[in-house]
C-alpha cells in the first residue's frame, strides 16, 4: 500500500473560507412579495414560501415581526436544500381568526441572519373579504361540532345554534341535507330542534349535515353529531346548549359578557376552553371579562368560542356543555388627534378675506378610521370673523383693529375649530383658535371746525379764541396733534398741540389787521404697528375736501363807549 501525507488543518480551513467566499451573500428569493388570502383561511393554511439562498449555516435565525401586532402567523420554518438554500415556509397559527373588515393588510417583516449576515425583506399579506357565508370554524370542519342531549330532553326544544362568523347577503336559509330520515328539524334562524317525540333510546348518536344558504346562492356546510345521554337522578342540561353574544369593546375588565344556566341541584360551571380574555364564576355561571378588551391592541379579540362545562358537583360525570360564541365590535372611542393642538397667529387688520389664517392635520386613530368634518365655533368677537375650507383656516371678513369691543380683548379675536369624526357615537375635538390684529394707519384725520373765530383787539396774553376739532376713524380714535403752518412772525396766535385751543399769544390792533387766516397741520399719533412718523397720515385745515380757511376776526375797542352816570336835578 502506498503511503499519503495528512492534509494540515490550516489548508481545510482556507477551503471552508473559499467556500464561504464563493457562495456569496445570504439573500431572499420572491422577497418582498404581495400575497392575498380570504378571510376564511383555516389555521395552519400556509400563507407564502420563499427561498433563502446562500446561507451557509446549519442553523440559520429566522425571525418574524407583524404589523398591526398579532399572533396568527407562526414563526417562518423552514428546511435546507441543495447548495445552501433553504425552503422557507410562513403558515396561519392554531389561533387564527382573519376578519378582513377588522385588518384588510398585515406586513410580515422577516428578517435571517446566516455567519454573521443578516438580510431583511417584507411580506404583503393581504385579507380579502368572503362573500360567501362564514360557518363557525369547527362545526364546518370535517370532524364537525358535538351537542349533548338527554334522552328525557323536551320534544320540539332547541338543542342547537348554527353560528355564522359574518353574516353577509341576508336573510339566510338553513336546512338539514343528510341524512334526510332524521327526526330532527332547523328552524329559519339556524336553531336545531329535538325530534318531535321522544328520543327512543339513550347512549344514541345522530350525525347529520347543515346547509346554510344566503340571499346570493352562497352556501356553507357544516356537520352536527348529537349524542343522547342517559337521564340521571339530578340531571344536569342548559337550558340554551349553544348561544351568541355580541359585546362593545372598551367597556372595562369585569363587564359581564352572559349568563349560562343549566337544569339540576349542585351545578358548578367551568370553562374548558382556555381563555385570558373570560373567565366563568363557577356558582352562577356569569362570564366576564378579564380586563379591558381593545381591538386597537389585540384584533384576535374580534371573535372567540368558549365552552363550558355544567356539572354535578357530587357526581362530575353528570354534566352537561354549552358552546358560547362572543364578537367584540369596534366603537368609536378615540377622538380625532390633532397637530397643532391650539392655533395661535398674529395678521395686521388689512389682510384680505380668503387668506389662509393656519392649516393642521388631524387623524382618527380608531380601527375603523372615518371621514374627518371641520368647523368653526364663533365667540362674541369673531362673528363671521373666520371659516372653514377643509383643514384650512381663512379669513372670512375684515378683522378690524379699529374697535372699542375689539380693544377690551386685547385686540384679540378668538374661536373653536371643531373637528368631527363620521363614527357612532360621533367624537369631536377642539382646537382653540386665537387671532391677534395689529394696527395699519388705514384713515387721514378729518378737520370738522368751526372755522371762524372773534376776539378782541384787547384780549390779553394766552386768551383762548377758541377750539378746533379734528376726527380720525383710527383706534384710538381721534389721537391727533395740531399745529400752526406759517403766519404772522411774530406769530400772533398758537394752538395747543393736543386739544386744539387757539390762544392769542401777541399784541391785537384791530386798526392795524382786523382778520387773521391761519393754516393748521393736523397729524395722526401712533396709528400703526410701526413708530412715528413711519406710517402718520397728515391733513391741513384748511384742506382741499373743504375748501374753507380758518379766519379770526377782532372786534374794536373803540366801538366799546361807556355811558355817563345821568344827573337827576330836582
Amino acid at each position: 500500500m502506498g503511503s499519503y501525507s495528512p492534509v494540515p488543518l490550516v489548508l481545510l480551513l482556507i477551503a471552508v473560507l473559499s467556500i464561504g467566499q464563493a457562495v456569496g451573500q445570504v439573500t431572499f428569493i420572491d422577497l418582498p412579495d404581495t400575497v392575498k388570502i380570504p378571510e376564511s383561511s383555516a389555521q395552519g393554511t400556509v400563507v407564502h414560501t420563499f427561498i433563502m439562498e446562500n446561507c451557509t449555516t446549519i442553523n440559520p435565525d429566522v425571525s418574524m415581526t407583524v404589523n398591526p401586532s398579532t399572533s396568527f402567523f407562526n414563526k417562518p420554518s423552514y428546511i435546507m436544500k441543495a447548495n445552501f438554500n433553504y425552503d422557507v415556509m410562513i403558515t396561519l397559527s392554531s389561533s387564527a381568526s382573519l376578519n378582513a373588515n377588522l385588518v384588510n393588510q398585515y406586513i410580515l417583516t422577516i428578517t435571517a441572519t446566516c455567519n454573521n449576515e443578516t438580510v431583511t425583506s417584507q411580506l404583503f399579506v393581504m385579507i380579502t373579504d368572503v362573500p360567501e357565508p362564514e360557518c363557525e370554524p369547527k362545526f364546518s370542519s370535517s370532524v364537525g361540532d358535538t351537542v349533548y342531549v338527554y334522552s328525557n330532553n323536551a320534544v320540539s326544544s332547541p338543542i342547537y345554534q348554527v353560528v355564522l362568523r359574518q353574516p353577509k347577503n341576508t336573510p339566510v336559509t338553513f336546512s338539514i341535507t343528510q341524512p334526510a330520515a332524521l327526526p330532527f328539524t332547523i328552524t329559519g334562524t339556524g336553531t336545531v330542534l329535538s325530534p318531535n317525540t321522544a328520543f327512543a333510546n339513550a347512549n344514541k348518536e345522530h350525525q347529520m349535515q347543515i346547509k346554510v344558504t344566503d340571499s346570493l346562492g352562497n352556501t356553507c356546510n357544516g356537520t352536527l353529531k348529537v349524542i343522547v345521554l342517559p337521564v340521571y337522578q339530578n340531571p344536569i342540561n342548559f337550558t340554551v346548549p349553544s348561544k351568541a353574544v355580541t359585546i362593545s369593546e372598551n367597556t372595562g375588565p369585569d363587564l359581564s359578557v352572559t349568563t349560562v344556566a343549566a337544569r339540576g341541584q349542585n351545578v358548578l360551571y367551568e370553562m374548558i376552553t382556555p381563555s385570558s380574555a373570560y373567565y366563568i364564576t363557577p356558582d352562577t355561571g356569569v362570564i366576564r371579562t378579564t380586563f379591558n378588551l381593545d381591538l386597537e391592541r389585540t384584533p384576535s379579540l374580534a371573535f372567540t368560542i368558549l365552552q363550558i362545562r355544567a356539572y354535578d358537583r357530587t357526581e362530575r360525570s353528570n354534566s352537561a356543555i354549552a358552546t358560547v360564541n362572543i364578537t367584540v365590535t369596534d366603537v368609536n372611542d378615540m377622538a380625532p388627534s390633532c397637530t397643532p393642538a391650539v392655533i395661535v397667529t398674529q395678521i395686521p387688520e388689512t389682510t384680505p378675506v380668503g387668506d389662509m389664517l393656519a392649516t393642521f392635520t388631524c387623524t382618527d386613530p380608531d380601527v375603523n378610521s372615518t371621514t374627518l368634518t371641520y368647523s368653526v365655533v364663533p365667540n362674541a368677537n369673531s362673528l363671521n370673523s373666520f371659516r372653514m375650507q377643509g383643514s384650512v383656516l381663512q379669513v372670512n371678513k375684515t378683522l378690524t383693529y379699529d374697535s372699542a369691543a375689539i380693544a377690551s380683548v386685547n385686540f384679540q379675536y378668538s374661536a373653536t375649530i371643531v373637528v368631527t369624526d363620521n363614527g357612532k357615537p360621533q367624537l369631536t375635538t377642539n382646537i382653540p383658535v386665537f387671532v391677534t390684529v395689529t394696527p395699519v394707519n388705514d384713515y387721514y384725520p378729518t378737520c370738522i371746525g368751526p372755522f371762524t373765530y372773534s376776539v378782541s383787539e384787547n384780549a390779553p396774553f394766552n386768551t383762548v379764541v377758541g377750539r378746533l376739532n379734528a376726527t380720525d376713524a383710527d383706534y384710538k380714535f381721534n389721537n391727533v396733534q395740531f399745529s400752526i403752518e406759517g403766519g404772522q412772525n411774530p406769530p400772533v396766535f398758537y394752538i395747543d398741540p393736543t386739544s386744539g385751543d387757539i390762544h392769542v399769544l401777541g399784541p391785537l390792533d384791530y386798526e392795524t389787521l382786523s382778520i387773521y387766516t391761519l393754516n393748521i397741520k393736523v397729524v395722526d399719533i401712533n396709528n400703526d404697528i410701526l413708530p412715528d412718523p413711519a406710517k402718520q397720515k397728515t391733513a391741513g385745515c384748511p384742506s382741499p375736501s373743504t375748501s374753507r380757511i380758518i379766519t379770526i376776526t377782532l372786534r374794536s375797542a373803540a366801538r366799546i363807549t361807556t355811558a355817563k352816570p345821568s344827573i337827576l336835578r330836582s
